[in-house]
């Protein structure tokens, strides 16, 4: 996948060598792609959000075509963080959004894509995936796209997004986790999709879980980054 955005103009490869650190291994992956297979770590989660987001950006997805970014916001497409955002392309962002079939994905499919989408968000702001506005919003996306060509279920689908969510946010879920064990709900034990929603994972959702929780002894606070 990584050639295909490179050779497409969606990453461009001088610009993204200059922004992300990558190790050996990523530039393989980003250079000659293949099957190698990525552990998200704390050292490479940018490197992976930050591919996933070139993919999320591409990517053609039933989210731009019937969500706000392809409706109420159709003329503004370029404004938005995720889209003016992503300095690393070829041109202007907003060039290659929605524009390439990367990911093949039935109607069906599609159809997965957008109800999942519609349950996940992210603490850095108060949109679902299903508005992707900003860079983890498309990663997310992209994400969601893979797992559902893998034919992962919903279950399994909310689980890895999840995992995702805690490395890009870890004193969100730590946060999360701590309020879920107060309750008497170790994290493995968790709903998923449940702690996803907006009730746990939008921005408003993060700072009153803050309120609840209070400081944690080993940090804590509301809210992510955005930046690439």
């Amino acid at each position: 996948m990584g050639p295909r955005l490179v050779q497409l103009g969606v990453i461009d490869l001088t610009k993204f060598e200059e922004a992300v650190v990558m190790t050996d291994e990523q530039k393989e992956i980003l250079k000659q792609g293949g099957d190698i297979p990525i552990t998200i770590n704390n050292q490479n989660s940018q490197f992976v959000v930050d591919v996933l987001w070139a993919l999320g950006l591409a990517q053609k997805s039933i989210v731009y075509d019937e969500g706000p970014l392809g409706k109420e916001y159709k003329n503004e497409q370029g404004n938005f963080a995720s889209t003016g955002g992503w300095t690393l392309a070829q041109g202007d962002a907003v060039n290659y959004l929605n524009k390439f079939d990367l990911i093949p994905l039935t109607p069906e499919q599609q159809k997965r894509v957008g109800e999942i989408a519609k349950n996940i968000y992210r603490p850095c702001c108060g949109n679902p995936t299903w508005f992707p506005d900003c860079n983890h919003g498309m990663a997310a996306l992209a994400a969601i796209e893979l797992l559902v060509s893998k034919g992962l279920s919903d279950e399994e689908i909310y689980k890895e997004v999840l995992k995702l969510n805690s490395f890009w946010f870890p004193d969100n879920y730590l946060m999360a986790a701590t309020y879920f064990a107060r309750q008497g709900t170790p994290w493995d034990k968790i709903d998923a999709k449940e702690v996803l929603g907006d009730k746990y994972s939008s921005g408003q959702g993060a700072g009153e879980l803050y309120q609840k929780v209070g400081p944690l002894p080993y940090g804590g606070s509301a809210g992510g980054s955005c930046g690439a």
